[in-house]
């Protein structure tokens, strides 16, 4: 990675920390500097995620480095097992401690039988890539907590839905309720945004899993190879994009949606595609973000009659499968800065940053993380399904009428 000018790409440790944050019931025990935890911390709680007495370091000393004794590591699992009774420890490693290539692995083998809480060992101390890695990993390990079931309730999961992202609790919320009025489904559990170990454990018992982002493909094969759970993957951007994708949960389920408000908001929404041959200028979009936001609001763009100039994913896209070849992604920052100056009469949603850097000419809307100034206290201003679309179309109103 070269130079930054603004925020640097999250690592693999910091998308691994935001992600286990979300499982209430655990604890994550970093084996590592104080420092690197504290300012873990910071960044962390600019995100909204909760950290009280869930998050702690062993500190480590030059001589822990050097000599490679792990006696802190294994006095701090035997401390918190006693002083908080959590069900599962999750034992993450620093980058200091992948360097000198501690075995947590080990550590936590031989530690398991002096104490009651599960431990899980996460070996990613920053150095497999970005966040993407971190939160994909994430969801693969508390998808081994799982336990089986006799039985299938009426339920559905979520998996992929990170609590870095933006508006993730306002999207949980939504996904959630077009769930529940097209097949009257209530959620198990959503990996990882408010969860907890138990609702993980049960997992199982949960009649389909909708997974809505490429990080929770994993978790969600393991899950339907070990407990034979259906799983359907997509992510309900826009009005017909959401009865498509309701479409397809039903016909998995075996039943038909409910959904008569996306008919008439696929009726109202025809008019756009009028605006290309209106205007004088045609509507350009530019989308910036995660890898499914990317594809799924250039999607919803396309149905409203705009041209899609630009699409740049945040994180590495090199192990998803079947990639969209015209969304890109930068090493560099200063590439996707030039990219993104060179837009003009635009609208473009993207993260804070991006909107910084581009010239007045155009039109944007903050759509994914990171954000700078922006604070998300709502929960019902999704980017996701009626409400979502509902939201950008506003914004993309005020666009078209400038052109």
């Amino acid at each position: 990675m070269g130079l930054c000018r603004y925020l640097p790409t999250p690592s693999d440790r910091m998308g691994l920390l935001w992600s286990l944050l979300s499982v209430k019931q655990s604890i994550i025990l970093e084996y590592g500097p104080a420092g690197t935890t504290h300012y873990s911390m910071g960044f962390l709680g600019k995100l909204g995620i909760e950290q009280r007495e869930q998050i702690f370091t062993t500190h480590m000393t030059e001589d822990d480095v050097i000599m490679g004794d792990v006696s802190r590591l294994e006095n701090s699992i035997i401390e918190l097992d006693e002083s908080f009774s959590p069900k599962v420890i999750f034992v993450v490693a620093s980058s200091t401690s992948e360097v000198i290539g501690t075995d947590i692995k080990g550590v936590c083998k031989y530690m398991q039988q002096q104490i009651n809480a599960k431990l899980i060992a996460c070996d990613v101390g920053g150095f497999r890539g970005d966040y993407s890695v971190g939160v994909s990993f994430a969801y693969k390990k508390i998808s081994e907590l799982v336990l089986p079931s006799d039985e299938r309730l009426n339920t559905f999961n979520l998996i992929g839905l990170s609590v870095g992202n933006f508006r993730a609790v306002s999207d949980k919320n939504e996904i959630v309720s077009l769930v529940e009025d097209a097949f009257n489904m209530t959620l198990g559990t959503a990996l990882c945004c408010e969860t907890s170990i138990c609702e993980i454990e049960h997992m199982s018992s949960a009649t389909i899993n909708l997974v809505v982002s490429a990080d929770g493909l994993q978790a969600a094969k393991y899950l339907k190879q070990k407990f034979n759970t259906p799983y359907v993957y997509g992510v309900p951007y826009g009005y017909a994009q959401t009865k498509s994708w309701l479409m397809e949960i039903g016909n998995v389920l075996g039943k038909e949606p409910l959904m008569p408000l996306l008919d008439k908001k696929i009726m109202e929404s025809g008019h756009y595609q009028m605006y290309k041959r209106m205007l004088k200028v045609s509507p350009k979009v530019a989308v910036v973000g995660d890898y499914d936001r990317v594809v799924g609001l250039c999607s919803m763009m396309q149905s409203l009659g705009a041209h899609v100039v630009m699409k740049i994913c945040l994180h590495t896209i090199s192990m998803i499968d079947n990639v969209d070849d015209e969304i890109v992604y930068f090493n560099n920052e200063s590439d996707r800065i030039k990219a993104l100056e060179s837009l003009d009469y635009t609208f473009i949603l993207a993260d804070e940053v991006s909107g910084m850097v581009v010239n007045k000419t155009n039109t944007t809307m903050c759509v994914n993380a990171p954000t700078v100034y922006k604070s998300q206290v709502a929960t019902h201003m999704p980017i996701v399904g009626v409400r979502g679309a509902d939201m950008i179309r506003e914004v993309y109103d005020e666009y078209l009428r400038g052109l």
